[in-house]
């Protein structure tokens, strides 16, 4: 069987609490998990002891042979845009692999010796074959794992504010300067963060589109706050 590692990464756009509570529910499965962000390098440090502990059992049965044991073979396997390749770059401590804040920049699968220790993998994002909860699908949109041209930027916007102003209106509501109570519509939270941005089309009116891309560029850079969208089972 292959020993997993589980990286619970861009910990620090998430919520604390809830960061703990899928700490929790992988610890009380036996299931080896960290929490880091391969932006700032945060955690990064707890990786390679955490590997070396699962090899240790592998490593012992060549040992007991009398044969030197080869470089472990570890993949990096995840959703597309979730910092595959960032993580790597951080383990090897120089940049050797693209990143971009969009999915599919990896095509091919890509191995990194890192001397002495193992051999690392990269490997393009890998999807479910079908999404049937347009829930779930809305949420991989909002964090940038499915491509923003899968949905109308206004819908996967306007799903995204009616989330937030639900869970955290007061804190939303105030960094786009919007006035309460809050428009029912998302068309029109959206031109409201477009005029206050000077966000404008041509004519002079609010461009709704270049709305969204902001309030989705903001989300995922932590900029609106910390949330959690999924929690422990």
């Amino acid at each position: 069987t292959r020993k997993r590692l589980i990286l619970l990464n861009k910990a620090g756009l998430a919520e604390p609490s809830r960061n703990g509570a899928w700490q929790a529910f992988f610890r009380e499965r036996e299931q080896p998990a960290l929490l880091l962000d391969a932006e700032t390098g945060k955690g990064i440090n707890l990786i390679h002891p955490a590997i070396r502990k699962l090899c240790e059992e592998w490593s012992a049965t060549y040992r007991r042979r009398g044969i030197r044991p080869p470089l472990p073979r570890v993949m990096v396997v995840g959703m597309p845009n979730v910092g595959k390749s960032t993580l790597i770059n951080r383990l090897i401590r120089h940049k050797t692999l693209k990143t971009a804040p969009t999915p599919g920049l990896t095509r091919s699968v890509a191995w990194v010796n890192l001397k002495g220790r193992y051999q690392l993998m990269d490997s393009p994002g890998l999807m479910l074959p079908r999404l049937e909860n347009p829930g779930e699908a809305l949420k991989l949109g909002w964090i940038g794992t499915i491509r923003d041209a899968a949905f109308s930027k206004e819908r996967l916007a306007g799903a995204l504010l009616d989330f937030l102003l639900e869970n955290a209106g007061e804190a939303v509501g105030g960094f786009y300067k919007l006035a309460e109570p809050y428009p029912r519509e998302a068309s029109a939270i959206l031109a409201s963060i477009a005029q206050f941005r000077g966000l404008l089309r041509k004519g002079g009116g609010p461009d709704p589109v270049r709305a969204a891309d902001q309030v989705l560029a903001d989300f995922r850079k932590g900029n609106l706050g910390r949330f959690t969208l999924e929690a422990p089972p």
